[in-house]
């Protein structure tokens, strides 16, 4: 009997002892849980931040396009008025240079017009 005691005390201890175990077992399983969801957290995280990163950047580059269309058009538009410019001098000196021609016949036909005034003239006194 007391032999039976023995053992069954001894029973009892190692059942308790493998509870124990058993019990350490679940906090290490739950502790890598926990563990295992944090690092999906944070790699969760990471992907909205590069996510967010990326679209930055793509409105960086449509930033910058939007740039180079506006100074390609400003270009365009200076070349433009430049040659409009260059349009205009040609035009005022074409008017100029006839203005001179116009300028040239009238003095031209004052002189005729001298000439035939002197020769009147030399008629009246003849004719007198």
């Amino acid at each position: 009997a007391e032999a039976k005691a023995v053992a069954a005390e001894a029973g009892t201890a190692a059942a308790e002892d493998w509870a124990a175990a058993a019990e350490d077992k679940a906090v290490v399983a739950e502790a890598g849980a926990a563990a295992a969801e944090d690092r999906a957290v944070a790699a969760e995280n990471k992907a909205v931040v590069a996510e967010a990163r990326a679209a930055a950047a793509e409105d960086r580059a449509a930033a910058a396009e939007a740039k180079a269309v506006a100074a390609e058009a400003g270009t365009a538009a200076a070349e433009d008025w430049a040659a409009a410019a260059e349009d205009k001098a040609v035009v005022a000196e074409a008017g100029a240079a006839a203005a001179e021609d116009r300028a040239v016949a009238a003095e031209n036909k004052a002189v005729v017009a001298e000439a035939r005034a002197a020769a009147a003239e030399d008629r009246a006194a003849a004719a007198e």
